[in-house]
């Protein structure tokens, strides 16, 4: 009996021991995210960290459903530590990455622990997933179980400057389109704000019901005012055959297009970052002369059409979380916005600021898409690539298709083509005639501010001309690039003023990183007894793009430096200049950096490093870091002929030329206003 008993332990043992064992992730903010825990012999407790890497996290993300995409992983206490003392299931585990279970790792065993819970020793993990990332508009309960993604909206009316802003409303799903019946409208402002925000414009100017003869689709709508889409308010009346209208009115509305110079307005203390187009992205608001960015803890859709609506567009075609459009660098974060739905304008919410020391990360910032108009005419193609993603240029000029001369094409313009066409991201802005030459070029030196809808809006000269036929205009386009972003913390924080002997300085001064009055004091009979002071600051450089930072040139192209004995993989990576105060903001002394060692010096918490210089390899990953310290040569300002005591503005950007094309180009210029004490520098400000 004794024996039966003991078979009958050791069987449950052996299957219990068999079963696959559940995951979960707790005291996360969102339901990607938390501390992992496992649930063995009828209790949950959490992972140790020991071991814990990406790999691992990639692993656990696959099994809970998320796919095996990782945002990030975390050891310590990131996401707290469980109440009461818990049994740590796990104490090592490694991965390869490809396992669709934790049990097909090698892992120490379920087993339980000998020792209680260490608190500073947690697996956490973020796993990326587009579900729970992004918040649209409900469907109201009267629409039934339509497919929103069927319906459209639009204004039939005159095409002005490239969009339709007045016109009659139409709707149409599927197969069947009609008029918006006009009854009741007459005394409904809300249908009117709703509409136009819809349409992506920022206000309803005029109403008007007008006569007609067309199916009407569409009666009775309801709306609050505060909805982001007109499929969010109720009707009495849809159905795929004609309504019945009793005025036989349908709706004519007029929408307000806000013009540029409002836009340029609002945008001075409100921006969108790291989208392909200007009405999408991170949300950043000014706060004394510095940059933040919004936590998404209680972000949401009032929220996102007040954004929308300030930047002159209409409402939120959706509110993102969880930094879908890339980090942000800032110092403070915004949090607690609350808006009630009826503001225009993002400053008559409430909200608070917070800094770094509270719960919320740049992890979790938030982002939006706003309803833009739609762009009416077809102006710009692609032609001659082996896809649809590339080619050479082509723009309809007064109705004659034709080229674009390559003379002064920039990246930025380049950006304007592949928005236009749906593509997202410039590459790479070609020149010459890789994809053959066309034609006739009808277009010459387009100039592009950035948040233009079509390269025909750009400035562009009246009289086409180009330095040579086989010259033209050409795009490779991409979904994902990366996004530098100077840290300003880091030259705040080490701006001094060094005197260096000339002894010290040859290879520098070979590599022209001295004024040209140093040239007479660097052969070896002076060059002991002459120095040169240099205002000296480190650059920390962030990658929080959607691609890694790749050098421009091949490896084989790299220049090899004797002094230093080192490649140069960009011969001009940074530039720095000091200006007067005045209005004038002459140019007193200037610096430049080559990218001699483009590496990941260190990432974010839960981010592998990928490029090393002793490796052979030179990039800077996404969410990583490459330093250069004020003490590297070339890592300063010549200001041995510059007059102290006296106000400077210190002007630092890195990829000056655009070489390498970036989502966002905002963040690669640091402007500080300081003071030159002569053996020191007084930072009085910094920023973006």
């Amino acid at each position: 009996m004794k024996l039966k008993v003991l078979l009958g332990f050791v069987a449950l043992y052996i299957c219990h021991c068999q079963a696959r064992v559940q995951l979960r992730l707790t005291d996360g903010k969102h339901k990607y995210e938390g501390r992992v825990e496992a649930f063995v012999n009828s209790q949950w407790g959490p992972i140790s960290a020991r071991g814990w890497n990406k790999k691992a996290a990639q692993v656990v993300c696959r099994q809970l459903g998320f796919g095996g995409k990782v945002i990030r992983y975390t050891k310590g206490v990131t996401y707290g530590h469980p109440k009461g003392p818990r049994p740590v299931w796990l104490e090592a585990i490694n991965c390869n990455g490809t396992e669709n279970h934790i049990d097909d790792c090698n892992h120490s065993g379920w087993v339980k622990s000998k020792r209680r819970l260490n608190f500073f020793d947690l697996a956490g993990v973020m796993c990326y997933t587009a579900e729970g990332r992004v918040l649209f508009p409900p469907v109201a309960s009267a629409w039934g179980d339509i497919n929103a993604t069927k319906v459209k909206f639009w204004l039939d009316g005159d095409i002005e400057n490239g969009i339709i802003s007045a016109g009659y409303l139409i709707m149409s799903y599927k197969n069947i389109k009609g008029y918006v019946c006009a009854d009741k409208w007459t005394w409904h402002s809300n249908n009117m704000r709703v509409a136009c925000g819809h349409l992506g414009f920022p206000e309803a100017i005029k109403l008007r019901s007008m006569l007609s003869n067309w199916p009407f689709i569409l009666n009775g709508l309801d709306c609050k005012g505060t909805e982001s889409s007109l499929l969010s308010c109720n009707h009495t009346g849809y159905a795929y055959k004609q309504q019945t209208c009793k005025s036989n009115t349908a709706v004519w509305l007029q929408c307000k297009v806000f013009n540029r110079t409002s836009k340029f307005k609002n945008s001075a203390n409100l921006k969108l970052r790291g989208a392909a187009y200007p009405w999408g992205g991170r949300v950043e608001l000014k706060y004394k002369h510095s940059w933040t960015t919004l936590c998404d803890d209680t972000w949401d859709l009032f929220a996102a059409n007040a954004v929308c609506r300030t930047l002159g567009y209409g409402t939120a075609n959706e509110a993102s979380f969880a930094a879908k459009y890339g980090q942000g660098t800032q110092l403070t974060i915004v949090d607690g916005v609350k808006c009630q739905g009826y503001e225009n304008d993002i400053t008559n919410c409430k909200w608070t600021v917070i800094f770094p020391k509270s719960n919320c990360s740049h992890f979790e910032d938030a982002g939006v898409e706003c309803n833009a108009p739609m762009y009416q005419l077809k102006e710009v193609r692609l032609v001659g690539g082996k896809n649809s993603s590339e080619g050479r240029v082509e723009v309809k000029i007064n109705g004659e298709w034709g080229t674009v001369c390559g003379d002064h094409w920039h990246v930025k313009s380049a950006m304007i083509v592949c928005r236009e066409l749906g593509l997202n991201f410039a590459e790479k802005n070609i020149t010459g005639n890789e994809f053959g030459v066309g034609e006739k070029i009808v277009m010459s030196k387009p100039i592009c501010i950035g948040d233009e809808i079509s390269l025909t809006q750009c400035l562009r000269d009246d009289n086409v001309t180009c330095s040579s036929s086989e010259k033209v205009a050409g795009v490779r386009c991409t979904d994902a690039l990366p996004d530098l972003a100077l840290s300003i913390r880091g030259i705040y924080r080490t701006l001094r003023v060094d005197y260096l002997p000339n002894t010290m300085l040859r290879c520098s001064w070979e590599e022209n990183c001295l004024t040209s009055s140093a040239n007479r004091y660097m052969n070896n009979f002076y060059m002991r007894y002459y120095r040169r002071r240099l205002m000296r600051f480190s650059t920390i450089i962030l990658n929080f793009g959607s691609a890694d930072y790749r050098p421009l040139a091949k490896k084989e192209d790299w220049i090899w430096h004797t002094c230093h004995k080192h490649f140069h993989s960009q011969e001009e990576f940074a530039t720095y200049d000091l200006l007067t105060s005045d209005k004038r903001r002459r140019k007193v002394a200037e610096g430049h950096k080559a990218s001699f060692c483009l590496e990941d010096t260190r990432c974010l918490a839960g981010v592998d490093r990928t490029y090393n210089c002793t490796a052979g390899t030179q990039g800077i990953s996404v969410n990583c870091f490459d330093d250069y310290a004020y003490n590297i040569d070339c890592q300063w300002i010549d200001v041995s002929d510059v007059p102290y005591l006296r106000s400077y503005i210190l002007h630092v950007n890195i990829n000056p030329k655009f070489e390498v094309p970036e989502t966002d180009f905002d963040n690669n210029v640091v402007v500080c206003d300081i003071y030159d004490r002569g053996s020191f520098i007084r930072v009085r400000d910094c920023g973006y």
